[in-house]
């Protein structure tokens, strides 16, 4: 059995955000997030079931966002450049210290 795919997700705030830079990462498989800013993307994408968004992205439909890499790549680019990079897995670092959430 392979291990599960990561994608390391480098945040980089755009100018129109409050939010900082961060980087996370995130298992499309199962959801997990792990890293900066957890709590503060978990809160973005509850907010995004239940409100949807504005401006261009406005149509976007939302199922499983930490599933979902359209989705999840619509509510970060509300706030963030997303440079995404496949990992194979987790950098042990990341695991200490780090927020989770699935």
């Amino acid at each position: 059995m392979s291990s599960p795919l990561w994608v390391r997700m480098e945040l980089d705030p755009l100018p129109t955000t409050h939010l900082p830079a961060a980087l996370l990462y995130w298992n499309p498989d199962s959801g997990e997030l792990v890293g900066e800013q957890v709590d503060t993307i978990k809160q973005l994408v509850a907010d995004a079931l239940k409100n949807g968004l504005t401006g261009h992205l406005a149509g976007v439909e939302f199922t499983t966002p930490l599933q979902k890499p359209s989705e999840l790549a619509a509510i970060l680019s509300q706030h963030w450049l997303v440079i995404p990079e496949p990992v194979a897995e987790l950098p042990s670092f990341v695991l200490e210290g780090s927020e989770t959430v699935n």
